[in-house]
């Protein structure tokens, strides 16, 4: 009899697994910069582990994509970039590689320029009085200038009472300030220092100084009336004098 001999058993290979790319990842920073100008802008530094096509998006306060897109990254290399509008209206901005987020950076992202310089005004207003009784009086002193261009908004003039004082306007635009006092009235009082110009530089005080010196109008040191002279009062005279007759 013919043996059929057995069949050889057929070896089979798996292949080795194909070794998977790990996923990219990447950080994010933003700073904010100041210019020369006074001018400011926020940026952005990314940097992704490969060299590879990421995509970049920047929010707006709802969440809502309002810019962005594809941008080719090299590998472990800082790359700046920035938003083109007001980056105040940004709630995030995010780096995706397909449709996966590497990285992240939440606002608000606020101004850093920096506040306007400013100085401050100091006027003082002396009253004197010499011989004349003192009583109430008001006085009140403005100041114009790039602060205040008409000299009359709020917060422009300031007052004082018969014994003077000081006062300092706080805040203010650098520029030149005229100082003035209003309403005052020149029978009664002499004025020096109205109306002059005070420079105000930033980050310094200015003074300026306004003196009123009472005018006795009475002649005898008193306070003089503010009535017309048909309305003063009539002084009666009770006792009369004889003066002696001489004859030529």
């Amino acid at each position: 009899p013919t043996t059929t001999p057995e069949p050889t058993p057929t070896e089979t290979q798996t292949p080795a697994p194909t070794p998977t790319e790990p996923a990219p990842t990447a950080t994010l920073s933003s700073v904010c910069i100041v210019g020369e100008n006074g001018g400011w802008r926020y940026e952005w530094t990314v940097t992704v582990s490969r060299d590879d096509t990421y995509v970049v998006r920047f929010l707006d306060l709802n969440g809502n994509q309002v810019a962005g897109g594809e941008v080719a990254l090299q590998g472990n290399t800082p790359t700046p970039f920035a938003f083109d509008g007001d980056a105040t209206s940004l709630s995030r901005v995010e780096v995706l590689f397909g449709a996966t987020l590497l990285a992240f950076d939440n606002g608000p992202f606020t101004s850093c320029a920096l506040p306007p310089a400013v100085g401050s005004l100091t006027v003082t207003k002396v009253v004197v009085w010499n011989a004349v009784a003192v009583k109430p009086v008001t006085f009140t002193i403005c100041i114009q200038g790039p602060a205040f261009p008409h000299g009359n908004e709020a917060g422009a003039c300031a007052t004082f009472d018969e014994n003077g004082g000081s006062h300092t306007w706080s805040n203010l635009t650098p520029g030149s300030y005229t100082v003035t006092e209003i309403g005052v009235d020149t029978d009664r009082w002499t004025v020096a220092g109205s109306g002059g110009s005070v420079a105000v530089v930033a980050n310094a005080e200015a003074t300026h100084t306004i003196t009123n010196t009472a005018i006795d109008v009475s002649g005898e040191g008193e306070v003089p009336t503010a009535l017309a002279p048909e309305d003063e009062p009539s002084i009666n005279v009770t006792q009369r004098v004889f003066l002696p007759t001489v004859l030529r």
